[in-house]
Parts: structure tokens; C-alpha cells; sequence
């Protein structure tokens, strides 16, 4: 496929998974890790970008709910995120790429 057009992909994916998860509150990831590996990237790839677009994400759709968030609950919702991504990284390593393909995607 042409770069231009892999680009325009990619574009409309993260504009897709950034309208939902701004819409519908829900993780951008769970939209844009599958599309990015049906789009073309092997699929560990595809959660590389994911986790370095989630903090950029995040962060605006934090600021634009600013006043909806209770900190408190979101404090320990962050640990657990935490713990759950130190845990999922961890699994990548161990599990073969077919089998999250499998469960993931």
C-alpha cells in the first residue's frame, strides 16, 4: 500500500477511536489496537502506539471532563491501571503474539 495512503489510515483510526472514547467515554484503545492490526501493523506494534497515544488522549478528555471527576475513586482506579498495564506488558513478553491475537482481536 502506498505511504500516503497507510498515513490516511492511520489518520482516520485515531480520529475514530479519539471520537469515540470522547463520545462514548470509552478507552480509544479498545477501538484503535484491533484497527491498527486489521490495518496492517503486527499486532504488538499496534499496542506500542496505543500506549504512547493513551497519555495524550487521556489527558485532553481529562481536562475537557475536568469537572466530572471525582479524585478519590480516580486515584485508586490509577493504581490498579497501573498494576493491570506493569501485569499486561509482562504477558506480551510470555504469550505468543497468535494467541493475543486470538483473545484480543
Amino acid at each position: 500500500m502506498e505511504p500516503t495512503t497507510q498515513m490516511l489510515i492511520y489518520l482516520f483510526i485515531g480520529l475514530f477511536a479519539g471520537f469515540m472514547s470522547g463520545m462514548f467515554g470509552i478507552g480509544g484503545g479498545s477501538v484503535r489496537t484491533p484497527l491498527l492490526y486489521v490495518a496492517g501493523l503486527p499486532l504488538l506494534s499496534a499496542f506500542g502506539v496505543n500506549l504512547l497515544v493513551i497519555p495524550f488522549s487521556s489527558l485532553t478528555g481529562a481536562i475537557s471532563h475536568r469537572k466530572n471527576i471525582d479524585r478519590e475513586i480516580a486515584r485508586y482506579v490509577i493504581i490498579g491501571g497501573i498494576m493491570d498495564t506493569l501485569t499486561g506488558a509482562f504477558l506480551t513478553v510470555i504469550i505468543p503474539t497468535l494467541i493475543i491475537a486470538i483473545i484480543f482481536v
